[in-house]
């Protein structure tokens, strides 16, 4: 049904289950005889690039991949109007990811995308989900699955120390606080996000890095 369309359809591919397995059921469509045009964010120097994966499933149903390589230089340059695009306070540069994603979307006049979403949230695919296992394996005792779940994360979640390790256990502790606090860490949390963003205009657009590491 989502196939039925007047316009050209493509499909956002990040190398994930579900981006993937949406590209390769499109694929699998018997009366889908059009190659699908598929678009990525791709960061080949970077360790956590997912290229082998993307690779993989457009060799696999020849389909006509764009990607596009965002840069730190091009976030400041787009960040007022992706500030404007996005209309709410957001803490991570992945957003811009998928803005640039959207307008190499945008300039190969796609007008519909299938796009993969909440399987991280199925598989628990963020470092926070894992809080919850800890918190119920501590307070249930059972301490042999408490320290083999932490070896496991410590193993193949991430090479880092803190992104296996250290959130997690840090999100337990915000877990165990009455709700109050929760409520003030919270909306001094989006406090601060607003604070950033109404004096974005003024930094020194000359100052790069310090703009980044000072306003992110």
């Amino acid at each position: 049904i989502h196939l039925r369309s007047d316009v050209k359809v493509g499909a956002c591919l990040s190398g994930g289950i579900d981006s993937s397995s949406i590209v390769c059921c499109v694929n699998n469509i018997s009366d889908w005889k059009r190659n699908i045009k598929t678009f990525s964010a791709v960061f080949i120097w970077d360790k956590v690039d997912e290229s082998q994966y993307i690779d993989i499933v457009n060799n696999s149903v020849n389909s006509l991949s764009y990607t596009v390589s965002p840069t730190w230089a091009e976030l400041l340059q787009d960040l007022q109007n992706l500030i404007q695009t996005q209309e709410e306070p957001f803490n991570s540069t992945s957003i811009y990811n998928q803005y640039r994603v959207m307008k190499l979307v945008h300039d190969a006049w796609i007008k519909v995308t299938l796009d993969g979403q909440w399987w991280d949230e199925v598989f628990a695919g963020y470092n926070s989900f894992y809080s919850f296992y800890i918190l119920y394996y501590f307070k249930r005792f059972q301490f042999k699955k408490l320290i083999q779940l932490l070896i496991w994360m410590r193993k193949y979640y991430s090479p880092n120390i803190v992104r296996s390790l250290v959130f997690p256990l840090l999100y337990v502790l915000f877990l165990l606080i009455p709700d109050s606090l929760k409520t003030y860490l919270l909306k001094k949390r989006f406090w601060l996000l607003h604070i950033r963003y109404k004096n974005y205009n003024k930094i020194d657009k000359n100052k790069v890095w310090t703009s980044v590491h000072k306003w992110f």
